[in-house]
């Protein structure tokens, strides 16, 4: 059984321990069906192979504090202070994050989508962020969160590089058919 210390962000207050399975779809499932991007969490789910969690069903967590921060305008509407935990999860699936979009972008009939798929499950490629799954997942404790700014932010994808604008990059010459 493989452990990871990751980190989760969330605008949830949760308690120090293990969290209870997820029954049902997840509440991030749930909210892709408003906006008709539930289609990709199906379609991986429906390839995904032997071990790894469903997209339905998961927690997700990313590699380091910066990159939670850094996802923060994309997981907490504008009401919500998003807290970050640090996390362990169990038998964590790495994907490139940018496959996600990259499918959404392609459309659920483009001939690519089972290739995305693929190296979405089984990276091959050099991907500079990734998003960790797991359907297990505790609390070890809670972060402190000094609310990045939109400046800090921008300052955080320069000085970085901007993994998930390389990223795209890499999915649009690998995968457009």
């Amino acid at each position: 059984m493989d452990e990871s210390v990751l980190y989760h962000i969330t605008c949830k207050a949760y308690p120090i321990g293990k969290i209870p399975p997820i029954v049902g779809d997840s509440y991030y499932h749930l909210s892709t069906q408003a906006d008709k991007r539930a289609w990709i969490n199906e379609f991986l789910d429906a390839i995904r192979p032997n071990g790894k969690p469903s997209r339905k069903k998961s927690f997700f967590a990313c590699d380091s504090i910066m990159n939670c921060k850094a996802l923060k305008s994309t997981v907490a509407p504008p009401h919500c202070t998003p807290r970050i935990y640090k996390v362990k999860m169990i038998n964590a699936s790495k994907s490139p994050m940018a496959l996600v979009n990259h499918l959404l972008l392609l459309g659920k009939d483009n001939q690519c989508c089972k290739d995305v798929a693929i190296e979405y499950w089984k990276p091959t490629l050099n991907w500079k962020f990734y998003e960790y799954l797991s359907e297990d997942m505790e609390i070890m404790e809670e972060v402190k969160n000094d609310n990045l700014t939109l400046t800090g932010q921008k300052l955080f994808w320069i000085i970085s590089n901007n993994p998930l604008i390389d990223d795209k990059s890499l999915a649009n010459q690998i995968f457009m058919k």
